[in-house]
């Protein structure tokens, strides 16, 4: 979830994972493990990536992460189940 430390992105993911959803949050700054921590007592299922996804080594840490966990698949990328 891009841009879950606050706003509508931290909306977002809370309503994700209140919903079941399993998330895997990013920011730049350490205060993203405050909003998982937040996430986590009511009940959602989070992790959380520090990266900068202006940096295609940040977009990939947040990929691999939620590869990692969730068997995620992005748009367009081959064998991506329907």
């Amino acid at each position: 979830m891009w841009g879950a430390p606050g706003g509508i992105g931290f909306a977002a993911a809370r309503q994700l994972g209140i919903g079941g959803v399993h998330v895997v949050v990013t920011s730049t700054s350490e205060r993203i493990f405050e909003r998982v921590a937040e996430l986590s007592a009511l009940g959602v299922d989070a992790v959380v990536v520090v990266a900068d996804l202006t940096t295609s080594g940040g977009v990939a840490s947040v990929s691999g992460r939620a590869d990692e966990v969730n068997g995620f698949w992005p748009m367009g990328r081959p064998g991506r189940p329907d």
